[in-house]
């Protein structure tokens, strides 16, 4: 959902923050995990590591370099975050 987003914002001619992408990625895998987590239900690792990468994605784009585009980062961290939590069953 949150490419689409992103590619529907491209086509109409929305520009979309660099930071977009990845601070959309954060909310999602860190909330989810907070209510897995609250929940009583067991997070895997790299649920949190995913979130925390998205997260210092966003503050480089913010801080360091306004330019950089993280789509395609964002893309390999849900990438890996669903891999890992197919190989091991933590879903």
């Amino acid at each position: 959902m949150i490419f689409a987003v992103g590619a529907l914002g491209r086509e109409n001619n929305i520009n979309m923050p660099n930071w977009f992408v990845p601070f959309a990625g954060a909310v999602v895998l860190l909330g989810s995990g907070f209510y897995q987590y609250s929940s009583r239900y067991r997070v895997s690792p790299i649920t949190w590591l995913g979130g925390l990468v998205l997260v210092l994605f966003v503050l480089y784009s913010w801080y360091v370099d306004t330019n950089q585009p993280f789509v395609g980062a964002s893309l390999i961290v849900f990438f890996l975050v669903i891999l890992f939590g197919v190989v091991t069953g933590d879903t």
